[in-house]
Formats: structure tokens, C-alpha cells, sequence
């Protein structure tokens, strides 16, 4: 991944001013008075303290790995992120472990958390590349309220060679925008609506620019054509986008947008008494038997796309990374 200079080495210097602020205020001197009228005016949450509820959510995740037990999971994911390695456990178990939950990583090299301090508040990370990856890992959290700790919502893997837009210093902090934003080319929800029609619309397709996970999802629908040949036919369809997407604001004015896509894959028998079996991921949640008439398999795409500003030159909007998981399967 091509990142901007600027992303890393300010964050760099920021981090190190914050963890001394931080391990100071651990110490056994008194707190200082604070007069009436005096208000913090930093992001709404630390960058130390983003490292620790990152330590939090590892742990979280290697106990529910270990058990393949979403429930432990609740205490540090939520929302898509909790769907998706809900499913991943799913299948883990349908393959005996054959097919393991895909690593990540919660060291941070990036983290941006919200300028302001209103709930639901919100924060991002970039992360390590992880283990037997090739890519880094862009990570959204949520606070719900002031008694709640922060969830994961979701992930998105950067796709290779990508150049990520710079985004403001985390001692700053990041705008995080409204799911209609006016200030954008497009609107974060809408971008996100966007995307899902240009999974199976060319002429959509001509408001972003290429991505591996897209031109995968094609590749794979004309593969399984070709493979059903004359007796039965594949087809991809993205559902109606109902969930909210995070959205915070770059350096340039543009924003990053992380939101679900739901999808599902339609694999239907056209000719009677033609055979029309599974196999790999599929067979695993639908089973081997040969499909009486249609299987339908669900599928669940958490992407990561750059918004320019409604004034940029270039109004092309940038898919930065995804992640597809398979949810589950149905026979008809």
C-alpha cells in the first residue's frame, strides 16, 4: 500500500506527546482544580487510549477465535464486523477449521479519532499488515454513549497499491460526517448505495474507479456461467444498503466512507433434469446433494471508498479496500 508521508509522521510525533500526557496523569500527583467555565478541547478519545481499547478488542478476538463463540465478541464488536466473524465461525466449524476466520491486526500505524466529543462518537485505524496478509487493515470504531466502550463496526482490507488519502494528526482529530453530508461529491450513504449498483451496472461503474474486489465478483459470476454452461445460470445482485456508514473528513476536504453492502449470488437450474451440485464454501453451508432447483448464497461486503469534495476537480469516487464474507446459503 502507497500511504502519504504526511499520514504517518505527524501521527508519529502526535503519539508520542499523548502517551507522555497520558503516562503523566498516571501518576500519584492530585489532580489539578479546574476552574468554572473550563472545558477539554482535544479529540474524544486519546490516542493511547485508542492503542488500549485496541489490546481490548485483540483479546476479545483471539477468545471468540478459540471458541468459535461470537458471544464473547460482544463486548468489543458490533454491527457488520460482529456479522462477519459471526459467519466466519460459521463456516470454521461446517469445514472441521479447514477454512479459519482471516486474521487482523490491532496494532496501529494510523489512528484518527473524532475532533468532537457527540454520541454516537466515532474513531478509525489503520492497521498493521496482518499475519500471512499482504495488506493493512482499516478499521471504524463506535462509542454509543458516554457509559459505552468502543465497538469495531467494521473492517476493510486496503487493496494493494492504493494510495490512501492524508488524513488529520489524532492529536487534531477528524470530522465525522452525517450520512447526507452535503459537503461531498456524494453523500456517504449514497455513495455507498452507489457502489452496490455498480457491482452489476457498468454505467455505474463509471463513477469510481477500479477495484480487485468488484472485478472478483464478476470474474467469479462468469466463471460459474461458463462452469453451468447450457443447464443453468449465475447471477450477482446487490440488496437495498439499510445500514449507516461511518464518514470522516481527509485533509482535502474529500472523506473516507466505510459502509455494507449486502449481495447475494443465485445459482439457478435452467434445464429439468440436469445435475447442478456445489462445492468448496457453498457445499460447506448448503451441503453436497445436488441443488433441486436454486441455491441462493448471502453475502456481506463491507467497503471502504474516498468521497472527493462536492468542489474537487475530479469528483471520481476511490474504492480503498473491502472485505466479503460469506453469511449464509438457501436451497429451493
Amino acid at each position: 500500500m502507497r500511504t502519504s508521508r504526511s499520514l504517518i509522521r505527524p501521527l508519529a510525533a502526535s503519539a508520542a506527546a499523548v502517551l507522555t500526557l497520558s503516562l503523566a496523569a498516571c501518576g500519584s500527583t492530585p489532580l489539578p482544580e479546574v476552574s468554572p467555565g473550563a472545558s477539554y478541547e482535544g479529540p474524544g478519545i486519546t490516542e493511547a487510549g485508542l492503542t488500549t481499547t485496541l489490546g481490548s478488542a485483540e483479546k476479545v478476538l483471539a477468545e471468540g477465535d478459540a471458541a468459535k463463540d461470537a458471544e464473547k465478541l460482544a463486548p468489543r464488536f458490533a454491527g457488520a464486523a460482529l456479522a462477519a466473524r459471526t459467519a466466519a465461525y460459521t463456516l470454521a466449524t461446517k469445514t472441521d477449521g479447514a477454512r479459519q476466520p482471516t486474521p487482523l491486526n490491532f496494532t496501529p500505524q494510523a489512528v484518527l479519532p473524532a475532533a468532537g466529543h457527540d454520541f454516537p462518537r466515532h474513531a478509525a485505524v489503520i492497521s498493521q499488515v496482518p499475519e500471512g496478509q499482504t495488506s493493512p487493515v482499516l478499521m471504524t470504531l463506535t462509542q454509543a454513549n458516554a457509559r459505552a466502550a468502543y465497538q469495531i463496526d467494521h473492517w476493510a482490507r486496503l487493496f494493494p497499491g492504493v494510495t490512501f488519502p492524508e488524513i488529520p494528526t489524532s492529536a487534531a482529530g477528524a470530522e465525522f460526517l452525517a450520512s447526507d453530508d452535503a459537503s461531498l461529491a456524494m453523500g456517504p450513504k449514497a455513495a455507498i448505495e452507489a457502489y452496490a449498483k455498480a457491482m452489476t451496472d457498468s454505467d455505474a461503474a463509471a463513477a469510481f474507479g477500479e477495484d480487485p474486489l468488484r472485478k472478483a465478483m464478476t470474474d467469479t459470476v462468469n466463471a460459474l456461467t461458463e462452469s453451468l454452461n447450457e443447464v443453468g445460470e449465475a447471477s450477482w445482485q446487490a440488496a437495498e444498503v439499510t445500514a449507516e456508514p461511518v464518514a470522516f473528513r481527509t485533509s482535502d476536504g474529500g472523506a473516507v466512507v466505510v459502509g455494507t453492502v449486502p449481495t447475494t449470488l443465485t445459482l439457478k437450474k435452467t434445464v429439468e433434469r440436469s445435475t447442478l451440485t456445489v462445492s468448496d464454501d457453498l457445499a460447506a453451508l448448503a451441503g453436497s446433494d445436488p441443488v433441486a432447483n436454486q441455491l441462493t448464497a448471502t453475502y456481506q461486503v463491507m467497503i471502504a471508498l474516498y468521497v472527493p469534495g462536492k468542489d474537487a476537480s475530479d469528483k471520481t469516487i476511490t474504492p480503498l479496500g473491502g472485505e466479503q464474507t460469506l453469511m449464509s446459503t438457501e436451497r429451493s
